[in-house]
């Protein structure tokens, strides 16, 4: 499996006196802290929605976390390679926990493995 380029976005950060924009990687990671912040903000918020986002966003978070946990055990990662989870984009991490499972269960052979058993 060939490493995807991250995807990056750019931010404007010229209120702070940065003329350049700021390039941000679009990652588990970032998407993890943005939560964060989203739940540190939603507790400010009054109204009937906020348990709700909360919730969502909290769901979300540990999502997150059980799909590092999922990948380090089943694949064995060390530290390091686990902290690389964080640095992919969801789709990315969706992509290889699903490659993870479908293969485990028996659901579908790579070329290599059609190869090996015949």
């Amino acid at each position: 499996m060939t490493k995807k380029q991250p995807k990056i976005v750019s931010i404007d950060a010229s209120v702070l006196g940065i003329n350049k924009p700021i390039a941000v990687i679009q990652s588990n990671r970032t998407q993890v802290e943005a939560m964060k912040m989203q739940l540190a903000m939603a507790k400010l918020q009054d109204g009937d929605n906020e348990e709700d986002y909360m919730k969502m966003l909290e769901v979300y978070s540990e999502v997150v976390d059980k799909e590092v946990a999922f990948l380090t055990k089943v694949l064995k990662l060390t530290p390091t390679q686990a902290d690389a989870v964080l640095d992919l984009d969801q789709q990315e991490t969706i992509d290889l926990i699903m490659q993870v499972i479908t293969r485990v269960m028996g659901i579908e052979q790579t070329e290599d493995e059609e190869e090996v058993t015949k």
